[in-house]
């Protein structure tokens, strides 16, 4: 028995003696829990919302992450970093904090404000940068969000007075 993955495993262990004349005791079932002993990772994004369009100048984005010590052993102290790109892959927003986390707990990570000043699609990620962790895959959390300007009004036209006309 040797478990690639953490998770719980129904074990059976029977013994088959040819020669047994008691039969009801040769068969023991029991579960394994098989965990990872160091794995912290971004469970959740509470801001900013996926595909949502935030109003320019008005807004601001409170960028915040539900942290997971998913594993057995406590952890700390460990890296988690928030960081916003725009449509050109420039980065325009880190911020980063540090957690300790005992094991199977979580935190709410919050970081500094992110003004909605530039129109545009804008990409956020948020990680956790633990050395020893064992389970990568689940280390990195996605948004995309948009930044708008719905909300304006202005000039398209002259009528009144005609251009280039004197009123005396």
């Amino acid at each position: 028995f040797n478990p690639q993955q953490a998770g719980i495993y129904d074990v059976q262990i029977i013994t088959r003696l040819s020669s047994d004349q008691i039969k009801d005791n040769d068969t023991l079932r029991t579960r394994v829990v098989v965990a990872a002993f160091k794995d912290v990772g971004p469970a959740t994004i509470f801001d900013p919302s996926n595909g949502y369009s935030y109003e320019q100048f008005i807004d601001t984005i409170f960028p915040t992450v539900f942290i997971q010590n998913y594993g057995l052993d406590n952890q700390g102290p460990f890296g988690v970093r928030a960081e916003i790109y725009d449509d050109k892959n420039n980065l325009v927003y880190s911020d980063s904090k540090s957690y300790t986390l005992t094991a199977l707990n979580s935190i709410l990570a919050s970081f500094k404000p992110f003004p909605c000043d530039v129109k545009g699609r804008y990409f956020f990620r948020a990680f956790t940068q633990l050395g020893i962790d064992v389970d990568k895959t689940n280390d990195t959390v996605r948004r995309v969000f948009d930044i708008v300007r719905s909300n304006d009004v202005g000039i398209t036209s002259v009528i009144y007075p005609e251009n280039g006309k004197s009123y005396a």
